[in-house]
């Protein structure tokens, strides 16, 4: 049954999209970003934050709905296309992935191979090839095992952020909602660099007894292995940074070393030339922008729909999706839905945020 908290909201985009769906410009071109891609969708959702996982046949469904009205093309040539600035003459779609989860090499290259569908992935490069989560699962896995025991979150996060040391520039309660393990996780990403973020995470293990739960294969990072044979497939490979850190919370050197390192990793294992970058969270600034050209990327993408003027090319939008981007207010899938949330219609307020250009 679908949440019912949900459906008035669902319900009225449902009719939304559906009236303004006749009317989508259909050359805008499209680059869609997705996370993990799992087979039951309920299960995994269970350990892992939702908004990252779509399942295999949401996935399929999704492709399927943008495939009847768009052309899938690699991110090379619609990058290159949209960089120069000339007009799109066709509806063009990329799709890429982003983190370099492992089941996006089981569960969506078989998809794509079978369709003929190009697509890019985006490493975490200090992760590939190890056992080691990323560092949002940790975060939210610790969170979720914590907040059961927190009378008031806020105030139990804030004294276990003094006790690790850590001071945020803004306080963890802005923003409104619910203190749940997914909020948390996000201020606490959006708000620290990745230094105060590992204290968080050690204090948060040292009050907290061994986790007893494995992760789910799928939930590791892809080997170089995979990657290379992704890669001779004709998947873009490009750079998510060695740890996945929001650019404008790190220092410049921080940031250099970010996308330059991560680069001549990528270049040293993949043998070839790697052209692309993705922004964590789609976060970036002036400083990050300097950094990813000076390391010899062509091409940068952003999760926000403000492009810096001077730099188009290092700014190209993105959409992310997710397994509930396009449902109803029955909880079914709806081709109108999903077409409004790929071209950034119904989609909420996603851009341009406090931290996102600072």
């Amino acid at each position: 049954m679908p949440d019912l908290l949900l459906w008035p909201r669902r319900f009225a985009k449902s009719v939304l999209a559906r009236a303004v769906d006749p009317f989508l410009p259909s050359n805008a071109p499209l680059i869609l970003v997705y996370h993990r891609v799992v087979e039951d969708f309920d299960r995994e959702r269970q350990r892992m934050m939702q908004g990252t996982l779509v399942s295999q046949a949401m996935l399929a469904r999704h492709l399927e709905c943008i495939g009847r009205v768009r052309e899938f093309t690699t991110l090379d040539e619609l990058s290159r296309h949209w960089a120069s600035g000339r007009p799109f003459t066709r509806p063009l779609a990329a799709v890429t992935f982003d983190d370099g989860y492992r089941d996006v090499y089981e569960n969506a290259f078989p998809i794509l191979q079978r369709r003929g569908i190009p697509a890019a992935v985006f490493v975490v490069t200090s992760l590939v090839g190890t056992s080691l989560p990323q560092t949002h699962d940790r975060v939210y896995r610790l969170l979720t095992r914590a907040l059961p025991g927190w009378a008031n979150p806020s105030a139990d996060l804030a004294r276990l952020l003094a006790d690790a040391g850590v001071s945020p520039r803004r306080r963890l309660d802005e923003g409104g909602g619910a203190s749940t393990a997914s909020t948390l996780t996000r201020r606490l990403l959006t708000r620290l660099p990745r230094a105060r973020l590992l204290a968080v995470i050690d204090r948060l293990e040292s009050l907290l007894e061994p986790d007893d739960v494995e992760p789910a294969e799928g939930a590791l990072p892809m080997t170089w292995s995979m990657l290379r044979e992704m890669r001779r497939a004709g998947v873009v490979v490009g750079s998510h940074t060695r740890h996945h850190v929001l650019m404008p919370r790190e220092r410049r050197g921080v940031m250099r070393d970010e996308a330059a390192r991560s680069r001549r990793d990528l270049e040293a294992h993949l043998e070839g030339p790697i052209e692309h970058f993705a922004y964590p969270d789609g976060a970036f600034n002036r400083d990050a922008m300097d950094a990813i050209e000076q390391a010899g990327y062509r091409f940068g993408y952003t999760a926000c729909a403000h492009r810096d003027a001077s730099r188009p090319w290092l700014t190209i939008p993105r959409r992310t999706l997710w397994e509930h981007s396009a449902v109803d207010s029955l909880g079914r899938f709806s081709a109108p839905m999903l077409r409004c949330q790929a071209q950034g219609l119904l989609a909420g307020r996603r851009g341009c945020t406090w931290y996102s250009h600072a």
